[in-house]
């Protein structure tokens, strides 16, 4: 993308000192738009006048400028200039035998220019924004893995276990076994009923007495 510097301190006699602040612009349409900006103009309705004037100062401005590079820079100066002749022309007279613009609509010399620096605001917006997310990656800082103990590695599925790992698991199981490592123990379920239970407190409170039965 084409990239021009200006030299801030060699501005042409007798003419104003140029408004640009940045040190390099990349392409006429960002130059523009920094000129817009900076002096605070209504996109939708460009003073052209004032808008070329600091456009070609800056062009005058620039330190060095390689035709390879500056030629998208002329050409725009050239559009410029054109878009402003045509502004300060009178109207043409109203064609009346157009069938297709009966009204006499005449499309703003700017219309386009206006188009395009819109489009590169919006994506000069979304470089900007990725660019400060970049900027907020590189303050991310993230630990290198670990690698795992094959301990805790994931089990096969079912149907992908070789013979040699069925062997090993069994050889485990035997010396878990043989060594009182894994005991295993029934427990028998017995079943205690309502009247069970009432019949062992009406006991237990006929057995106590005057004394009383404590129930925590």
């Amino acid at each position: 993308m084409a990239c021009l510097r200006y030299n801030r301190t060699m501005p042409l006699p007798g003419a104003a000192p140029p408004t640009v602040t940045l040190p390099a612009f990349e392409g006429p349409l960002d130059l523009l738009l920094h000129l817009v900006r900076q002096g605070k103009m209504d996109i939708f309705d460009l003073p052209m006048v004032t808008l070329c004037d600091q456009y070609l100062t800056a062009i005058r401005a620039m330190d060095h400028l390689d035709l390879a590079v500056a030629g998208e820079f002329f050409v725009m100066a050239a559009t410029l200039l054109e878009i402003k002749s045509r502004l300060l022309l009178p109207a043409p007279p109203k064609d009346e035998t157009d069938e297709e613009n009966p009204d006499g609509y005449v499309e703003d010399p700017r219309a386009e220019l206006v188009r395009q620096l819109l489009e590169y605001g919006k994506f000069q917006a979304i470089a900007d924004s990725l660019r400060d997310r970049e900027g907020e990656r590189q303050r991310l800082f993230f630990r290198e893995p670990t690698a795992y103990s094959p301990e805790f590695g994931t089990p096969a599925k079912f149907g992908e276990m070789s013979a040699d790992m069925l062997l090993r698991a069994l050889t485990r199981l035997i010396g878990e076994f043989d060594n009182g490592e894994h005991s295993i123990t029934s427990v028998r379920r017995q079943k205690i009923t309502l009247k069970m239970t009432m019949r062992l407190v009406r006991g237990r409170a006929e057995a106590a007495g005057d004394a009383g039965l404590a129930l925590s």
